[in-house]
């Protein structure tokens, strides 16, 4: 069971690798992006990466919805610095705005300029649900 468990683990580092890669890649390059500039920035080969995820599609789709997480994440952690040391509802906003401010001033893979750009990727298949927005993401921190 031991082994099984470890082999999990290492699956799992691997796959958060290989999004923040894509993310990495997607945001410097948007749609020109391709499956080896991905493999490269991991130092996998093809063959790796395609038993991970199946396609270029399902690559995409998954590391938006691990983007939307990684970004709703951070900001929560910046809310919640103002929270404990301020307590007021404007210091919170101000903070998350500022964050995301900061995430896409620094081209972050997981800024919201980036999801937003990979939310909309042209070459998904029409009416294709990417199951994330990230909009969605930063819902429960303004509400």
């Amino acid at each position: 069971m031991a082994t099984d468990n470890s082999a999990q683990q290492v699956q799992g580092v691997r796959d958060e690798e290989i999004l923040k890669a894509a993310l990495k890649v997607f945001g410097q390059r948007g749609q020109l992006m391709r499956i080896e500039d991905v493999t490269v920035a991991v130092g996998i080969g093809k063959g790796t990466l395609y038993r991970h995820y199946d396609s270029r599609v399902n690559l995409l789709r998954a590391a938006l919805a691990y983007g939307v997480r990684e970004l709703q994440a951070r900001a929560v952690a910046a809310r919640d610095a103002v929270r404990t040391a301020d307590g007021g509802r404007e210091a919170e906003l101000t903070a998350l705005i500022a964050e995301l401010a900061a995430l896409n001033a620094r081209r972050d893979a997981v800024s919201p300029a980036v999801l937003a750009r990979l939310r909309t990727c042209e070459e998904w298949p029409t009416g294709l649900d990417a199951g994330a927005e990230p909009t969605a993401a930063l819902e429960p921190l303004v509400a």
